[in-house]
């Protein structure tokens, strides 16, 4: 079986196609309260982890650290690479012990967002302040867009509840920060689509279950004309995160997770062209992933 399976695996990875170069990715130590909604507050986070580099995937496990020593203890999200290649954007919490209360967590930690030299030298921090701000990406004009919990508010369900996050703007050196969507609920995710646009994912429950309704939307990078993308009707997946453009094509890749879980669980292609609800844009890449 073993035998079988490395000759398949050396068969794909034989394919010019495979060789992707580096990748870069953080590891992370989940956090205290493990939810859709609350992974991605600084007051559930615990220490551990950091930003890496794997130089050769498939071929090697061996991961380089990025900006060792340059951060103190903390948790890591949401690594990116900007479009020139030049610099690496980064979420990151000091923390340097779990929350005694992993219901109401530990105030006074929040995430935020730092860029750093391709190398891993010259981090600087980009925000500040008693918000959460994360999942930063580049856009064409090289303004930052990123989520964050500035809007205000409190979303409906839960106690203590949890602060609204939200679609914001901001220059790469981290000035002139306003948010872009005042959405009632939370945001996730925003990357730019081939034609401009912003894909992102909006829990969009007025007026009907909380559950079902964490799909895709898209809207302008200043954040206006937002609209609905694929499943704001659609029951299974229950939600859809992480939305990537697939170069060359009107498809994307996202993750198909469930709502009171991590964001984690099937990788799916959706093909908007093939309708904006239900199974038929959906195809599961990875099946053996519920």
């Amino acid at each position: 079986w073993l035998r079988a399976h490395e000759a398949r695996r050396g068969l794909v990875l034989a394919n010019p196609l495979t060789q992707t170069g580096p990748l870069l990715f953080v590891k992370q130590a989940p956090g205290m309260f493990s939810h859709q909604l609350t992974q991605y507050y600084g007051r559930y986070a615990r220490p551990g982890g950091g930003v890496f580099v794997l130089d050769r995937p498939g071929t090697s496990m061996q991961a380089r650290p990025l900006a060792a020593g340059a951060f103190p203890q903390g948790s890591y999200m949401h690594p990116e690479v900007t479009h020139d290649a030049t610099r690496v954007l980064v979420s990151f919490c000091a923390v340097d012990a779990p929350a005694r209360d992993t219901f109401k967590g530990e105030h006074g930690h929040y995430y935020h967002l730092y860029d750093m030299a391709a190398d891993g030298s010259g981090v600087r921090e980009l925000t500040d302040g008693a918000f959460d701000d994360f999942a930063p990406k580049e856009l064409p004009n090289g303004q930052i867009i990123f989520i964050s919990t500035r809007r205000g508010g409190w979303h409906r369900c839960g106690t203590p509840g949890c602060e609204v996050y939200t679609l914001t703007l901001m220059n790469p050196d981290g000035t002139n920060i306003h948010t872009v969507s005042y959405h009632e609920t939370q945001e996730w995710d925003p990357s730019v689509l081939n034609d401009g646009r912003v894909i992102y994912t909006r829990w969009d429950y007025v007026d009907r279950n909380a559950v079902f309704y964490e799909q895709l939307w898209s809207v302008r990078p200043d954040g206006t004309a937002p609209a609905a993308f694929y499943g704001n009707n659609t029951f299974n997946p229950v939600g859809t995160w992480e939305a990537r453009a697939i170069p060359g094509s009107q498809q994307i890749m996202a993750t198909a997770a469930p709502h009171h879980g991590m964001t984690a669980g099937s990788i799916i292609l959706v093909d908007p062209t093939r309708g904006v609800d239900g199974p038929a844009p959906v195809t599961r890449l990875t099946p053996d992933t519920p």
